[in-house]
């Protein structure tokens, strides 16, 4: 898919990608893929995968540095929510 191409294309294969109709972000290792979750939160500080709620949702500054962490430190396949969840997919 799109995101495989331009991970390869742009990120040695490596790339993170927010999903606009889930708020979720996919991480493109290679082949595998996986759902790292999502830096915006409701209200509550809960993710709202899938947007079903439709509650309005805010960028979680702790998360989003978290997920910086993860990329600037090369750390995603090393990452338990990351490796917990690995499958090969080529549909992103």
């Amino acid at each position: 898919g799109g995101c495989s191409t331009h991970a390869a294309k742009c990120g040695a294969h490596l790339g993170l990608f927010l999903l606009l109709h889930t708020s979720d972000v996919l991480v493109r290792s290679g082949p595998r893929v996986s759902f790292w979750g999502s830096p915006y939160l409701d209200q509550y500080g809960e993710q709202d995968i899938g947007l079903e709620r439709g509650r309005p949702l805010h960028l979680n500054v702790s998360r989003y540095q978290e997920l910086s962490e993860l990329w600037l430190n090369q750390a995603l396949d090393h990452d338990p929510t990351v490796l917990e969840n690995f499958t090969i997919d080529d549909s992103y």
